[in-house]
């Protein structure tokens, strides 16, 4: 499942998953900086699945994350790769 050491208590209900580390950081970064500035954005987890090719098992093996049952949406951040109908064919 992506990278093991990403396995962690899911604690907010809006998730945003990332390719890679560098795109998690920075949202991770940026919503720090918008919870600075207005309310609403203290729901929301930013988690790395890894590669493109990981994401269908990651978010297979997502449900069995502790506190999944609190899930009440999910973004995905990724590049497109080739072309913009790539994404969306995992």
């Amino acid at each position: 499942m992506g990278k093991e050491k990403n396995k962690k208590i899911i604690s907010k209900p809006h998730l945003i998953l990332c390719e890679g580390e560098d795109a998690t950081q920075f949202i991770i970064e940026y919503l720090e900086y918008l919870r600075r500035r207005e309310k609403g954005f203290e729901n929301f987890l930013a988690l790395d699945f890894g590669g493109n090719e990981e994401l269908p098992n990651f978010l297979f093996d997502l449900q069995v994350y502790p506190g999944f049952d609190i899930v009440t949406s999910i973004t995905v951040i990724r590049d497109s790769e080739v072309d913009h109908d790539s994404a969306i064919n995992l």
